[in-house]
């Protein structure tokens, strides 16, 4: 049973439904045992290679700490959903999965979180190659393990105040139009759906912040790349130059 309080010309409700499965029932079964092999999986490989690059030695290197970084937030942020997925799917009497209020504050804040930092990482990761292959001779210099540390830290940092931004404006609002998420998790835009107060703020924090979390990695990842293939061809170029 759905569970509110009402206040003042307001109905605040202390749980959420989740509806990704509510139109395909007869599907659940396979659905369910897809998602486990797949989550499965995913914690299988991960954590190999977590457990690889923390016993060998000889990669204790700043590519696989930040891969190793990268490989936490792939089991965090699938950790994140997937269980409440999992447990939505084996009920029977009700294809609806009642999430609490608390829980769904929770589920938001890690999943953004978990996801922006994986895009703040990978850029990070293609300044390390950058710095690998266009200046190799400073590479130990620049990327110690101090500065390597900073970078990963600065990157989960910045993610953390972005998420908290995103989940205090979210549920600073009031949600009354109904509790029904149409949605396999709580994210952003199915909650701001159902909210009864003025959601510009929001939409206009959702997109600027986003627009510089997503975009922002993406040239930067871009622009390391550009310069990654230009010394290589540039080094090929000398190598046949040299040759003949």
């Amino acid at each position: 049973m759905t569970e509110f309080i009402i206040t003042v010309n307001k109905t605040i409700f202390m749980e959420f439904l989740l509806l990704g499965f509510s139109d395909i029932p007869d599907l659940k079964p396979f659905l369910f045992s897809m998602l486990l092999l797949v989550y499965m999986m995913t914690l299988a490989g991960n954590g190999a290679i977590i457990m690889v690059t923390s016993l060998e030695k000889s990669l204790q290197k700043p590519m696989y700490f930040f891969l190793c970084n990268l490989t936490i937030l792939d089991i965090c942020y699938t950790s994140t959903t997937m269980p409440k997925m999992l447990q939505t799917l084996l009920t029977e009497n009700n294809s609806m999965g009642p999430i609490s209020f608390n829980g769904c504050v929770t589920q938001m804040y890690l999943f953004v979180t978990f996801v922006g930092t994986e895009c703040v990482l990978l850029s990070v990761m293609s300044f390390d190659r950058f710095v690998a292959i266009c200046r190799p001779l400073q590479y130990s210099g620049i990327m110690g393990p101090k500065f390597c540390i900073n970078l990963a830290s600065i990157s989960w940092l910045c993610v953390f105040m972005n998420s908290l931004v995103h989940t205090v404006f979210t549920f600073h609002l009031h949600f009354c139009v109904s509790n029904r998420i149409n949605y396999f998790y709580c994210d952003i835009p199915p909650l701001l759906s159902l909210a009864c107060d003025d959601t510009t703020v929001n939409e206009l924090l959702l997109l600027s912040i986003g627009v510089f979390i997503g975009w922002t990695p993406f040239l930067c990842i871009i622009v390391s790349y550009i310069y990654i293939i230009i010394t290589i061809i540039k080094i090929s170029s000398a190598n046949v130059t040299e040759f003949f």
